[in-house]
């Protein structure tokens, strides 16, 4: 029985391909508009190996790492330094809220200005919004840090910034982790 449960995501697919070729098959749809799962794969296959497919995969691939990484690198630092701060994040939260609510496509034009017809646009476009999201996060995270943790620390003697880089920073991890994965998944 344990062994049948490995395969159990895999009933999804199944059944997904599955009524894609009786849907080619039975021609409720235009083959032109809707084509085999062998013929979409073989097709897929060659532009992957042979075609502008693969090199533009590998370009998506490094556009979103180039992105998060960014990201990451800018707003772990100011979620930190406002998750620590309740006044200073009440004094930008408006702010925050407001970028956060506009979609990050709708930047684009100001970004392309900005940057120019390059990658840089795109990877900066990308940023920003992968940047707002995982700032907000973070600062959730630091605010959400156990507060037995911080007095310990404090009644031990640790000055504000050892208090902020070895606890809050360590109790934020594992959400900021999760938020910079489910950016990355997000843009791919």
């Amino acid at each position: 029985m344990k062994r049948l449960q490995v395969l159990l995501p895999f009933v999804g697919v199944a059944v997904l391909l599955a009524v894609w070729s009786l849907t080619v098959w039975a021609r409720v749809v235009d083959p032109a508009l809707l084509p085999s799962p062998i013929s979409t794969f073989r097709a897929m296959w060659i532009g992957m190996t042979s075609g502008k497919l693969g090199v533009d995969f590998l370009k998506t691939i490094e556009r979103t790492t180039y992105s998060t990484a960014i990201a990451a690198e800018i707003a772990i630092p100011l979620g930190i330094l406002l998750g620590s701060s309740e006044k200073v994040y009440r004094s930008v939260e408006f702010l925050i809220d407001l970028f956060r609510s506009t979609p990050a496509s709708a930047m684009f034009p100001l970004f392309l200005v900005l940057f120019g017809l390059d990658d840089r646009t795109k990877i900066s476009v990308a940023a920003f919004g992968a940047a707002l999201l995982i700032l907000f996060n973070v600062a959730y995270g630091v605010m959400n840090a156990r507060k037995m943790r911080i007095l310990a620390a404090r009644v031990m003697g640790a000055s504000r910034l050892r208090v902020l880089w070895d606890v809050m920073l360590l109790e934020s991890l594992p959400q900021t982790f999760v938020d910079c994965v489910t950016v990355c998944r997000w843009r791919w």
